[in-house]
């Protein structure tokens, strides 16, 4: 497997995912706001009823992101990559998650603990290993057959010399995630899907498979 190394500026790639809304945006919203609410609206329940159980209460929650939140990852996941590609798509991909449930949820927990047991180290250890994983529920939504570790290693080979990139790149919407948390947060139902199509534009460049040359044509276009 190549390691392909980002020199793509940060403006670009953002503007890769700019390229991919176009037209899209509603759809992309509308995937986004699903996502928000089959992850949410269980959490909201859990919080409203186990008010004052706060051990009970987190137990719960995780095991609702676990449970529920992976599959969503997986068929967001979907959903994005097929958008980008620009393949005939539709909001019900989300659900395709639930398809792999077992392997989307195994996915998730052996990820969150190698993320965790490096945070034991140290903070900075643990975002860097979250950055290092970034790319595995991309990898399992392109090729459910592939195995979980399979996708953390390859994640983590593809990750190579780019953690930087992707870091400097999730940094570069910090004005824009501010700005979005005025009124109410409500500005967030933009920019969720602007990230999320950024982020699969990263996860294409890193992957190879997008080149320089049709790198330009679709940011120029």
């Amino acid at each position: 497997m190549n390691n392909f190394i980002i020199t793509e500026t940060c403006k670009n790639i953002r503007g890769l995912g700019r390229q991919a809304l176009k037209g899209n945006w509603a759809i992309a919203i509308a995937a986004v706001l699903l996502s928000f609410a089959l992850v949410g609206v269980p959490a909201f329940f859990i919080e409203a009823f186990m008010e004052g159980e706060t051990g009970f209460e987190a137990f719960l929650l995780n095991l609702e992101s676990l449970l529920i939140g992976a599959p969503v990852t997986l068929g967001l996941a979907y959903f994005t990559l097929s958008l980008f590609r620009e393949k005939e798509t539709r909001v019900g991909r989300i659900f395709e998650g639930f398809e792999w449930f077992t392997k989307a949820v195994a996915l998730r927990f052996v990820m969150s603990l190698f993320i965790l047991l490096w945070t034991f180290c140290l903070i900075i250890p643990g975002i860097i290993a979250a950055i290092k994983y970034s790319q595995a529920f991309y990898i399992l939504a392109d090729d459910p057959s592939k195995g979980v570790m399979q996708c953390l290693e390859e994640s983590k080979w593809m990750m190579k010399d780019n953690k930087l990139k992707f870091f400097l790149l999730l940094l570069s919407f910090f004005g824009w995630a501010v700005l979005a948390s005025i009124p109410l947060g409500l500005g967030y139902i933009w920019l969720a899907p602007y990230v999320n199509m950024t982020q699969v534009a990263f996860c294409e460049l890193v992957s190879g498979n997008l080149r320089p040359g049709v790198l330009e044509e679709m940011i120029y276009e």
